[in-house]
């Protein structure tokens, strides 16, 4: 049985390493809106400079008037295009201070390298519209580096550290700015007096600030997921403990409590409804996925007939479940329904046998899931009435996932392969708004409940543990 890192299909990319529909479920116009956000890397140009939002450039000292680079060209030893300031060129560069990025397109961080007489180089964003903005990355350091970096918003320094070594520094800032207010991304030759090998790399993510974010970590686990979320505040998941051990738990009003099978090697909790009744799964003694859900501390069985392996990965108001399913082989999964005992199991249409799953449904019947095609890629899907409707987040190359769906129809998710990575979105209708953590490389979101609030899950950098979050709407609209 393939999970989410659990049974390994749907999250296998994150855990282990378009159409849209309106917001009452039925199909409508073809166009989507997506929220707008703002990537130093993705947004780079090569030929144009201010680009956009961004511009590149430099200053004398620290907040002191801004020159943008006018000469473009390429790196000779690494190979890296991008831009160039006005001080003597070398036989590696066409000048200095310089922004480049590499010409095959990773990592995806912008390089920065300062001036000899201590000159800044400079990422400059301007901000399009007034309101509040999520400011947000690193500045990484590669191996020799000894910099200065900063992140000031015009001229006054909000953020200033220093880079040794391979340090990581990451900033997480929300800012009131009016139109035409200047966010700069600066780095300097640090406190060695000295530009060599202070090659800087930028990851930066500025967008509408829609969220209020707080993180989720089981104390003392070395890594926290969370799966599942009421209207009430409670929240379910699964951490492992420092020994490797994967464990259920429920955090309710402050308080984290974990809950364990008495025959089990590993614990999930995978969905909560407003009855605090808790849809997971427990692997036995004997290997097996057994799905269950949990009313008070009774554990009622879900299993569907036949099945080797079953895990039930959410439940609505009215007791349905959805979830996954193996009849002899753990690499496959057939998604399944259990209404009131009685199971229908369905696959995605255009999904090859056994690669596909339901991951969560409202209390309308609507299911959203998941299937990974013949090529390994993960994509979404939506089912209302019998039919299956795809879920993807425009221009995404490598698909994504629709993982919760709450009762207005909004869809929680993740996409693979677009602007930013790998990052969360909610769906409304024909709008896709973008989630991202406050300084996380890699998000997720999991399930959106009828207020609105979003549960998931982040990583800090890739490889990084994985942390829970919850994230409270703010309602501002831009």
């Amino acid at each position: 049985m393939r999970t989410h890192g659990v049974l390994k299909i749907v999250s296998l990319c994150l855990l282990l390493n378009t159409f849209a529909n309106s917001s009452d479920g039925s199909p409508s116009a073809p166009s989507t809106r997506v929220d707008p956000i703002y990537f130093a890397f993705d947004d780079f140009s090569t030929t144009m400079n201010p680009a956009g939002t961004w511009t590149y450039g430099y200053t004398s000292h620290l907040g002191s008037p801004f020159f943008a680079y006018t000469t473009s060209g390429t790196t000779t030893s690494s190979n890296e295009i991008g831009w160039f300031g006005p001080l003597p060129a070398s036989a590696d560069a066409p000048g200095f201070p310089l922004v480049v990025v590499s010409q095959s397109g990773q990592p995806k961080n912008l390089d920065m390298l300062p001036g000899p007489g201590g000159e800044y180089s400079v990422v400059r964003w301007t901000a399009p519209s007034a309101g509040l903005w999520d400011v947000s990355g690193e500045f990484d350091g590669q191996g020799s580096t000894s910099s200065d970096v900063h992140v000031l918003s015009n001229e006054r320094c909000l953020f200033s550290r220093n880079v040794n070594n391979a340090d990581a520094q990451v900033f997480a800032l929300t800012l009131s700015l009016h139109a035409g207010d200047r966010v700069d991304f600066a780095v300097g030759f640090g406190l060695d007096g000295s530009p060599d090998s202070d090659n800087t790399r930028l990851r930066a993510i500025i967008l509408p600030h829609a969220y209020d974010y707080s993180k989720i970590d089981f104390p003392g686990a070395s890594q926290t997921q969370v799966f599942g979320f009421n209207d009430y505040g409670t929240i379910v998941g699964n951490y492992t403990d420092t020994q490797g051990a994967v464990h259920a738990f429920v955090y309710r009003a402050g308080s984290y409590q974990t809950i364990d099978h008495s025959d089990s090697v590993e614990n999930g909790f995978l969905g909560i409804n407003n009855d605090e009744h808790i849809a997971g799964y427990y692997i036995g003694t004997d290997q097996r996925y057994h799905g269950f859900v949990l009313a008070g501390s009774v554990y009622h069985n879900v299993s569907f007939p036949g099945a080797l392996d079953t895990v039930a990965w959410d439940v609505n108001d009215f007791g349905d479940v959805v979830g996954g399913f193996d009849f002899t082989d753990q690499n496959t999964v057939i998604a399944f329904l259990d209404h009131r005992g009685s199971y229908t199991s369905f696959e995605d249409p255009v999904a090859p046998p056994g690669a596909s799953q339901a991951d969560a449904l409202n209390d309308r019947g609507q299911i959203v899931g998941v299937y990974v095609d013949i090529d390994g890629n993960v994509h979404g899907f939506l089912r209302q009435n019998s039919d299956l409707l795809p879920v993807e987040f425009p221009g995404t190359t490598s698909g994504g996932e629709a993982e919760g769906i709450n009762n207005q129809g909004q869809i929680a998710g993740r996409y693979f392969g677009g602007r930013g990575g790998s990052l969360a979105f909610i769906r409304s209708g024909s709008r896709f708004t973008t989630m991202v953590f406050p300084g996380a490389a890699i998000c997720a979101a999991r399930k959106i409940n009828n207020h609105g609030t979003v549960v998931g899950i982040y990583r800090a950098k890739n490889g990084a543990p994985l942390h829970g979050f919850i994230a409270t709407p703010t309602h501002q609209d831009h």
